[in-house]
């Protein structure tokens, strides 16, 4: 990808990603209250110089720490005095996203494992399902319903902007099941995909799940062995487009193998 395909590219993301910041719903149980410095957030390139090799997808942010909280604080005030507009940009969310996964697990292990796998990444898209975190009230299905909506309104985008055989790794079963459902049983969308040869593959969640750690447990050379072949061996056959890597309870595992599904 050129220099000019790389600007393209981050143009596109640049266009979802002010849409997402600036989003006017504001759906019950989900925090988007800009005067209490909460914003839609979680959706960004690592770089802004070359093609996105992976699309790394989650459920929908966590909570926005005091430091997080505070920066959109002090960038809502900045645009004050510059632009007469009390509100963060999406520039400031790419700024502090890319701080923020320099050190934090939730991007360091994905990152760790996608070089476990053989697939090296130069640039990842990190994105949600929803791109809200919930409030403390948030029933069940006010979180379905706004996993929906936000899948309607900005997922179905940020796939488009995909090329052909890209890997999208999705963390945590419920936002691989959300993915799957997205591209290969909702009505709606499935036709649009069917030609796109996306490979979709779910893993554990590497901060809500203590099974991720499993990926990197036993012996050096058996654990690696165990994912290319579980994993990249079957995912990367046109056949297995999607796939969901699991590991069974230690009580179960010497009956049965470590498969995707």
């Amino acid at each position: 990808m050129d220099a000019k395909e790389s600007q393209a590219l981050w143009e596109k993301v640049e266009e979802i990603g002010n849409s997402i910041i600036q989003c006017p719903m504001e759906c019950p149980g989900m925090r988007n209250i800009p005067s209490e410095n909460y914003y839609p957030r979680g959706f960004f390139l690592e770089s802004n110089n070359s093609k996105a090799d992976v699309v790394v997808v989650g459920l929908n942010p966590g909570k926005a720490g005091s430091l997080t909280r505070e920066f959109y604080k002090f960038a809502a005030e900045k645009n004050l005095e510059r632009k007469g507009v009390k509100k963060a940009t999406y520039d400031d969310s790419v700024r502090i996203s890319r701080a923020i996964s320099e050190d934090h697990k939730y991007y360091e292990r994905p990152r760790s494992l996608l070089k476990k796998l053989g697939m090296s990444p130069t640039n990842i898209l990190w994105a949600e399902i929803a791109f809200c975190e919930k409030d403390d009230c948030c029933t069940g299905r006010q979180f379905k319903n706004a996993l929906d909506t936000c899948s309607k309104q900005y997922l179905v985008s940020i796939l488009r902007l995909l090329g052909e055989g890209v890997h999208v790794v999705c963390l945590g079963r419920r936002a691989y099941d959300r993915i799957y459902k997205l591209i290969h049983v909702d009505d709606e969308w499935k036709n649009e995909w069917k030609d796109a040869q996306l490979k979709i593959l779910g893993v554990y969640h590497p901060t809500g799940s203590r099974l991720f750690g499993r990926y990197f447990k036993g012996k050096r050379k058996m654990a690696e062995r165990r994912l290319q072949e579980t994993i990249i061996k079957d995912f990367e056959r046109l056949e297995h487009s999607h796939g969901y890597s699991r590991f069974l309870p230690e009580r179960t595992r010497r009956r049965t193998k470590t498969k995707i599904r």
